[in-house]
């Protein structure tokens, strides 16, 4: 036998925060020693950020309001356990390209809308942990972001008749 100690499954430390054995070693004349062990089990986050239920829906905007507008706030909260709390935004999705998103979560349209062009956009807000822990795309209800603009068609006028005179 080798002496070495395995544990059967991952260790939890939400579940368990230590381990208590006893070794016992055996020599060949039969003399018996045995040892209490505790492992501790460290207390990493293993946590990806959740968002809030806002998210999920931008408010419409404006077709022609311009751009590098921010279009709304993504707000997750990581209350993983043993890091600062603090969470990094990255965007995916069909239009993702067409947006960026700040450190504090503001996402900003890059391009003037134009509700002719596209009347939505989708986007998908992914936010990770200190620890590398990752609400990734489709795990949360909530990160997927629909943003509708509003049509903004300016009025026609048109001439049906007109008189002129000369004096």
């Amino acid at each position: 036998a080798t002496g070495v100690v395995t544990l059967k499954a991952a260790p939890d430390y939400e579940t368990k925060t230590s381990y208590s054995f006893t070794v016992e070693a055996t020599d060949a004349d039969g003399n018996v020693t045995s040892q209490t062990v505790t492992l501790a089990v460290n207390n990493l986050d293993d946590t990806a950020p959740v968002f809030g239920a806002a998210t999920a829906t931008a408010t419409a905007i404006a077709e022609n309001s311009g751009a590098n507008q921010v279009i709304f706030t993504a707000s997750a909260l990581d209350e993983g356990d043993g890091t600062d709390g603090s969470v990094t935004y990255t965007l995916g999705g069909t239009d993702a390209g067409k947006f960026s998103v700040a450190a504090d979560g503001q996402v900003t349209l890059a391009e003037d809308p134009n509700y002719e062009a596209q009347a939505a956009y989708a986007i998908t807000v992914t936010a990770t942990d200190a620890a590398g822990n990752a609400n990734q795309d489709g795990s949360d209800a909530n990160n997927a972001v629909s943003i509708a603009l509003t049509d903004t068609t300016a009025p026609s006028v048109s001439v049906t008749s007109s008189t002129v005179s000369l004096a």
